[in-house]
């Protein structure tokens, strides 16, 4: 039985294709992390070979941290998500006007989660207004703020972590060959796997040499898989910082453009040509 914590993305964008690439590389180090062949006792840690015991704590790191991994990066593909449409929504249904989708956006709110009491007249009517105290919890800047990092929520969020934070799963990425099944069968078992190729229509053992180009080969494909994964963070901790810098009272047209303009970029991995 295989079990894994990774899951894919569920969506058709070139992000969610680039999450699950990511992800599908450390997929073997992390079906050789997962402790499956332990039981209840061996956990407990009674009568357990010492060294056994080592390798079974280190199994259940790796794994907490492949669950943290799946987490952060389903969350995040999910706020590139919604931050894309709270923009789109503010340019097309707004017209870019800060106070306009204050306004309804704070009426919205009431409606749906309930107000203060401040907030009705006495005949229990939303009372409208144009109070930056009251619409501040409301403006397009607040909202677009759930979707990046803050310091009220835990989690993962756009900006909140750095390529460097990821540092140990790109290099298992990077590196994914090191860490495929062959060469895990080979070490576990003392003998090789025999890889095959089509010639003239018949299947052939490969060569060491044919295995050592093709290893080559999909190591440098899985590095661009890591050099984009690492520019997509990059890209979202500027649009944190240009997020940032906007005044939530303003309507700055051009700021959030830029922004969108950037999540589109991360969305849709539009970095370099070449297909990963």
């Amino acid at each position: 039985m295989i079990v894994t914590v990774l899951e894919p993305i569920e969506d058709k964008t070139r992000l969610a294709d680039l999450f699950n690439r990511y992800m599908n590389l450390n997929h073997s180090f992390e079906m050789v992390a997962f402790p499956m062949y332990y039981s209840m006792k061996e956990l407990s840690g009674d009568q357990i070979d010492p060294d056994k015991w080592k390798t079974l704590q280190r199994c259940q790191e790796a794994t907490y941290e492949y669950i943290v991994l799946n987490n952060s990066l389903h969350s995040y593909y999910s706020h590139v998500i919604k931050a894309i449409k709270i923009i789109e929504r503010y340019q097309r249904d707004f017209n870019s006007n800060w106070e306009y989708f204050a306004v309804t956006n704070r009426l919205e709110n009431i409606k749906k989660w309930g107000g203060e009491s401040e907030d009705y007249d006495e005949e229990d009517n939303i009372i409208e207004t144009r109070d930056k105290q009251l619409l501040k919890y409301h403006t397009i800047h607040s909202e677009l703020s759930h979707q990046f990092a803050n310091n009220e929520s835990r989690g993962e969020y756009i900006g909140s972590s750095t390529p460097e934070d990821f540092e140990r799963f790109s290099r298992i990425a990077a590196n994914n060959t090191e860490f495929s099944i062959f060469k895990v069968f080979s070490q576990a078992f003392g003998e090789e796997l025999k890889l095959y190729k089509e010639v003239d229509g018949q299947m052939v053992p490969q060569s060491t040499g044919d295995r050592i180009e093709s290893e080559i080969n999909q190591d440098i494909n899985n590095e661009i898989v890591v050099s984009l994964f690492n520019v997509v963070l990059l890209e979202g901790i500027e649009a944190f910082k240009e997020l940032k810098a906007i005044d939530p009272f303003s309507d700055s047209p051009d700021a959030y453009n830029t922004i969108l303009v950037r999540l589109k970029r991360m969305l849709n991995v539009d970095y370099i040509k070449q297909q990963i």
